[in-house]
């Protein structure tokens, strides 16, 4: 049996094993008449992400709370990374007591709000002034 070197699309390589020149292919990428599913085995993933939870989860019930002080002390940034993906990337808001205010209320309370911002600023502004001399 001959050995022969392929190298796919993605760059990687492949050994790929002929009976002779002559013949056909044993072991192949492509296989004639064979469908073409694209995918892993079915069920793959799923035992690869049980297993590696399943360890996960072992550790952490060890080892966890001990682990998380000594990244937050000795690591800040990896800490704050791993809390920031724990987090919802979205936030779906589906209801909410302020669908039940009327528009015209809301637009009143709007503008009260810019208002008090604006006070507020001037205040500041006029505490600094004041300061400043």
């Amino acid at each position: 049996m001959e050995l022969t070197k392929l190298i796919t699309a993605s760059g990687s390589l492949v050994r790929v094993a002929y009976q002779s020149k002559e013949t056909e292919r044993t072991m192949s990428l492509f296989e004639k008449g064979r469908a073409k599913s694209g995918r892993r085995a079915k069920g793959a993933r799923n035992k690869l992400s049980v297993a590696f939870l399943e360890a996960f989860a072992a550790d952490f019930e060890e080892h966890g709370a001990e682990v998380i002080k000594i990244v937050r002390v000795e690591k800040p940034s990896e800490y704050l990374k791993t809390a920031a993906y724990l987090m919802p990337k979205e936030f779906e808001i589906t209801e909410t007591r302020l669908m039940e205010i009327p528009d015209d209320e809301l637009d009143a309370f709007i503008e009260f709000a810019r208002r008090r911002i604006a006070e507020r600023a001037l205040s500041l502004a006029s505490r600094e002034g004041e300061t400043a001399h």
